[in-house]
């Protein structure tokens, strides 16, 4: 089902002129502006890709005849941008949301029940050699969640692995899919609006890694916000719960962890800034309106 669209812009997205001239001036100029806008497209949205290719001609056309003020999005496709800003601004207030139910239901049941139930599995697969951005906010995830993380390693590519108790992996699950999309959607955000990306790769990395730092610190505050607020209104402490059974049934795998090393990539400094701004800016609000869906 594709995202809600807002009916107009909040947050205007823009494609500097001076940006798309030069991309079509240079050889193959045409192919690689269609590449680029598709290439913006945010990863687990494939619907809209057809639309940012058909985008592409449509910038190419107002380049060619002169068009000298800013270009704004929805002048290549009307609901793209307001997509994102939707994706964007609501992501964590729905992860925050889905905890709350969480909590809400498990102070409903008694500490008994609670240690009934069953610690799981759930596996992320990123289908990537190397680490991404984002696994600088999966321990953050983790513990917003009340889970144990670790990361693994194969011919396929690396993968997060969540144990805990099985609606706290299906959030841990959820949180992750709403952040990454989120982050995907920032970076198209400022991508279009930077004059020229010098470094392509190292400005992207170290834009979605600063944002990934940001998100992180605010689900730990966040997350100690929730715990102290469900023991001042129930006199109990989930955390302990969980924990406890997590912590026992994790030391049955007898798994052999070790920590991992840092990366080695570089950062850009004003990318990363921007990223942190960016992580910073996501709206917090735990009362927000709507469904909320796990895998």
């Amino acid at each position: 089902m594709k995202p809600a669209i807002k009916p107009h812009l909040d947050v205007p997205l823009i494609l500097a002129p001076e940006r798309m001239s030069s991309i079509i001036r240079s050889p193959g100029g045409k192919h690689r502006l269609a590449r680029d806008l598709v290439n913006l497209a945010p990863f687990n949205l494939d619907e809209y890709r057809e639309l940012f290719a058909g985008s592409a001609a449509v910038a190419l056309r107002m380049a060619r005849i002169g068009r000298t003020r800013k270009i704004w999005i929805n002048d290549l496709d009307s609901g793209i941008a307001n997509m994102w800003t939707v994706v964007r601004d609501e992501a964590l207030a729905a992860a925050a949301k889905v905890a709350e139910l969480l909590d809400r239901h498990d102070l409903s049941i008694t500490d008994l029940e609670i240690r009934e139930e069953q610690c799981e599995k759930s596996t992320i697969e990123t289908n990537r050699k190397q680490r991404q951005p984002i696994s600088a906010c999966i321990p953050a995830i983790a513990e917003y969640c009340d889970c144990k993380v670790w990361r693994e390693k194969d011919d396929k590519g690396i993968r997060y692995v969540f144990f805990g108790l099985r609606p706290s992996i299906e959030m841990a699950h959820y949180v992750y899919d709403v952040i990454a999309t989120a982050m995907q959607t920032a970076w198209v955000q400022y991508a279009l609006g930077q004059r020229i990306l010098r470094y392509g790769k190292d400005e992207k990395g170290s834009f979605l890694f600063g944002m990934a730092v940001s998100i992180g610190e605010k689900l730990i505050a966040m997350k100690a916000e929730r715990d102290e607020a469900n023991r001042v209104s129930s006199g109990r402490d989930l955390v302990v719960i969980r924990h406890a059974i997590v912590e026992s049934e994790f030391a049955k795998l007898d798994l052999n962890l070790r920590r991992g090393r840092a990366s080695g990539k570089k950062v850009a400094a004003g990318a990363f800034e921007a990223g942190h701004a960016a992580g910073q800016s996501l709206a917090l609000h735990p009362g927000v309106h709507g469904k909320s869906s796990r895998k």
